[in-house]
């Protein structure tokens, strides 16, 4: 099977965008903070928003990948492509305000 790396990487970066336009319209809002497997391990509303938009794009477009999802939303797929995503990479940053925190798709 051929994979078109061009398609991927324009993929990712669209639904990178997308959710980077969710981290800052949400930044300055109050929001529901949870902890995963620490205190220092935060998960919010942002984190699973930008999750779930991201999975949705990925579906959308390549219904056979695999996902691994930082907040779980984990799809075994068909293709041989996987995808591996943290929605909000700085969640404590986020959580702080501070301006150093991304989306990671790989």
């Amino acid at each position: 099977m051929t994979v078109d790396l061009r398609e991927i990487y324009h993929l990712a970066l669209s639904a990178a965008e997308e959710a980077g336009r969710i981290h800052q319209e949400r930044l300055h809002f109050e929001r529901t903070i949870e902890t995963k497997s620490s205190p220092a391990d935060a998960v919010t509303e942002v984190d699973r928003a930008c999750e779930e938009l991201i999975v949705s794009r990925i579906v959308a477009a390549r219904p056979d990948d695999s996902i691994v999802g930082e907040e779980g939303a984990d799809r075994v797929g068909t293709s041989g492509v996987s995808w591996y995503l943290d929605p909000l990479d700085g969640t404590v940053n986020y959580v702080y305000r501070r301006h150093d925190f991304s989306v990671s798709i790989g």
